[in-house]
């Protein structure tokens, strides 16, 4: 693999499969009409929920944002010839529409457009920060190898999907950069951006607040002055329908269909099993799991050296994101684009090491790693071909996490493998 990989001609190849997602996509614009694509679907997809959200703020209308029948005339007003079916409800805080409300100024195209660019710029600075953190050689082949996690299949979907998912990503980014640099009031008012879309990094937001309480310095100042704009700007009238929203999308059924197509979280699964009480289930299951994975890390971090507390840190901030992605209510396959995080913590924990070629060579980090890069695509493809409600995604990322955990508490100095040579010091 690593001779595989020397080549630099495999940056194509390895870009091929999302850039060739962006070109058919691409070409499904330009052959569309109007504000439509060719497939009749609003250019743009779900940003057209955003936009429209931005449109609400944008003139005051805060009575409006959560009246679905109301923001559904304006969607087929600004989208003629869209079927009149089509449904894309706005699902969070008064405040991203406060955020969004210069976009909603826009004409839409122009508006998608600045949307994409900024997407793509947050994107490449949060990787730009991650290399300059935790980037430990300019090794070719590692930077090779790099390139390949970069242009991840997800980071198309999400443009595709007109998604803002590249900026939660930056958001975790960022938050871990500063926790690495011991700067918890900026994490933490870094990590307080979440709250625009609280639902992406809830269950990891916690595993980071119970691991690093100093996070709660920036958090709650924060918190305060979003609460303070929200009520200030929207009222509370507003803020207040939106929390009971929310509670209703976390914990009961939702009042249409659940594209389960989508969903690459356990609540397919859970509802074999627990029927109409999953959503609350599985909310309840990932908080315990957060709080549980917290308590872990900060423990195991005060017993360990420092040498072996990267090992600590690493499978703290990787089962973190795990727990974050399955028992999360609604984890759609463009808010698997933080798995990445995980994927190039663990390729930096190794190239530090110089573990690199040894660790590709395993068979079961490579089927790992595929599963991770490419898995929610064929999952989501599969799912939506067969129309089958259960996704394959969520069962392959919770056996993996067991297996590593596993792998990683049972190896020994005698006989440990190289990727986990440290972790058994």
């Amino acid at each position: 693999m690593r001779r595989w990989l020397a080549c630099e001609k495999h940056k194509l190849l390895m870009a091929s499969l999302p850039m060739g997602m962006l070109a058919l996509w691409l070409i499904a614009l330009a052959s569309g009409n109007g504000q439509l694509d060719a497939m009749g679907n609003p250019i743009g997809g779900d940003f057209a929920m955003f936009y429209l959200a931005g449109q609400t703020g944008h003139s005051a209308q805060w009575s409006d944002l959560y009246d679905e029948p109301v923001q559904q005339q304006r969607l087929l007003a600004l989208f003629p010839g869209l079927a009149s079916d089509t449904y894309l409800p706005y699902r969070y805080p008064p405040l991203l529409a406060i955020v969004l409300a210069p976009l909603g100024s826009l004409p839409y195209l122009i508006a998608f457009t600045i949307f994409v660019a900024a997407s793509f710029g947050v994107w490449l600075a949060s990787w730009q920060a991650l290399l300059a953190t935790f980037w430990k050689t300019s090794d070719r082949f590692s930077g090779i190898f790099l390139y390949g996690l970069v242009a991840s299949p997800l980071m198309a979907q999400t443009i595709m999907d007109g998604q803002a998912s590249l900026w939660w990503f930056a958001i975790a980014a960022g938050c871990w950069v500063a926790i690495a640099q011991e700067r918890f009031i900026l994490a933490g008012v870094i990590l307080s951006l979440s709250a625009l879309k609280p639902n992406v990094l809830l269950l990891l937001s916690i595993v980071w607040v119970v691991r690093y309480p100093r996070l709660l310095l920036g958090i709650l100042p924060s918190g305060v002055v979003m609460l303070v704009v929200t009520l200030s700007v929207a009222g509370r009238e507003c803020l207040m329908t939106y929390i009971e929203l929310a509670r209703q999308l976390a914990t009961d059924s939702w009042p249409v269909e659940t594209p389960y197509w989508k969903v690459q979280s356990l609540i397919s699964w859970s509802e074999l099993v627990f029927g109409s009480n999953a959503r609350r289930v599985n909310l309840w299951m990932g908080l315990s799991l957060a709080v549980g994975i917290g308590l872990w890390w900060r423990v195991q971090a005060a017993r360990v050296t420092s040498v072996e507390r990267s090992t600590v840190d690493l499978c703290g901030l990787c089962t973190g994101l795990i727990v974050n992605a399955l028992f999360n209510p609604y984890t759609p396959i463009y808010d698997l684009t933080l798995l990445t995080l995980g994927l190039f913590a663990c390729v930096a924990y190794v190239v530090e090491r110089d573990l690199l070629p040894q660790w590709l060579a395993r068979r079961d980090v490579q089927f790992s790693m595929l599963s991770v890069w490419l898995g929610p695509i064929l999952s989501q493809t599969l799912s939506r071909s067969l129309q089958s409600p259960l996704q394959l995604m969520p069962a392959v990322l919770l056996t993996l996490t067991v297996y590593w955990l596993y792998v990683l508490q049972s190896s020994r100095p005698e006989q440990a493998s190289a990727p986990f040579r440290h972790a058994a010091r």
